[in-house]
Formats: C-alpha cells, structure tokens, sequence
C-alpha cells in the first residue's frame, strides 16, 4: 500500500510544470502567488530565529542587530522574494541552531535536541548544504557532555535516538530514499568517482 502511494505520488511530481502552466495558467498563477508568499513568510521567520538565537547567546540588542543584519542582506532579500525552495531550508538551518543553542541550557529537556536532530535531517535531504548541520548537532554534543559529565551515559543514549530521528526526517522529506535506494547510491558514487580515482 506505501508503496503503491510513493510510486503514484512519484508519477504525479514527474508532470512538467511548464505544460501545467500551458494548460492550466489561472491554476499555475495561483501557485506561483502562493509560493512566492511562502517564501515570503519563511524569510521573515528565519529573520525571528535569528533574534531569538542572538537573544539566546548574548542579550536582546544583540539578537535584534543579528535580525536587522540579515533582514538587509541583499542575497537573503533575493533568496526570499522569489519562489524558492531554499527558502525553507535556511529556515530549517537556523531553526537547528537556535534548538542546539537552547539545548546547552543547564535545565534544557531532551526533546529539544531531538527536534534539531529531525529537522537537520528534513533539511539535508532537501538539500545537501544542510549536511553541514552534522557538525553543528556534534559540536552542541560535545559541549553539553563537557558541562554536564555526570549525565555521560544518557547524552550517548540521546545521540543514538537523534540519529534514527535525523533518518526518520531525511526520509520523511525524501521517501523515495526507501523506494529507489540504489539509484541515491548509484548517484553518490558516479559523483565521487572522479575524487577516487588514483592519478
């Protein structure tokens, strides 16, 4: 049944959308408003997360001179006004980063982490440049183990359960990551092939 529902909705995504928008141009017009205000949106609430992280590491002046940097960026500003699914993705990017800031908290719960860990997830398997949340998710481990020694084993517990979340997110962004497997991996390696090869 899963399957059949992927490979349906795999059919659907593969309509090009240039003869969608040929055949159907009130419709596509709809969407490309539509898109264009979502990105829109996830610009000026990547802008509130910067403050929030700003106001998280330092003080509120500083979160509000991080979100009026950003909010004057000219490739932010262009980014965000056009239809991109970029747009979401650094929304996800400074959203795990805000969790993992708040997660160094002394009396943070664990649910905050493991939100970063699926939503890195969600965000790599939109786009690989998220991949690098990898790091930022490691570093906000280390540190939290380094303050907080006594809880060693439960911190090693917690990484373990995020890293089956951050699969549960890239999966749950890419399904056909279960249903064409081999082709993500076919793909991975023509891309480092060239890299491997010995001159």
């Amino acid at each position: 049944m899963l399957f059949r529902s992927l490979a349906a909705l795999s059919q659907v995504a593969s309509v090009s959308w240039i003869n969608m928008a040929d055949k159907f141009p009130g419709f596509a017009t709809a969407i490309y408003v539509y898109a264009r205000s979502l990105s829109a949106i996830l610009g000026t609430a990547t802008v509130y997360f910067i403050y929030l992280t700003g106001r998280q590491i330092w003080n509120k002046r500083t979160g509000l001179f991080s979100a009026a940097f950003l909010s004057v960026s000219m490739g932010f500003v262009g980014v965000n006004h056009l239809a991109k699914y970029i747009s979401f993705v650094n929304f996800l990017i400074v959203v795990v980063i805000f969790l993992c800031v708040k997660f160094l908290d002394r009396n943070s719960r664990r649910g905050i982490f493991l939100s970063a860990f699926f939503l890195s997830g969600y965000a790599a398997s939109t786009n690989p440049n998220a991949l690098i949340l990898i790091f930022i998710l490691g570093a906000t481990f280390i540190l939290k183990l380094y303050n907080e020694r006594e809880e060693f084993k439960y911190q090693w517990r917690t990484v373990f359960l995020g890293a089956l979340i951050y699969l549960a997110g890239a999966v749950l962004a890419t399904p056909s990551l279960i249903t064409h497997f081999d082709n993500y991996v076919a793909l991975f390696v023509e891309k480092l092939q060239p890299k491997l090869q010995i001159e």
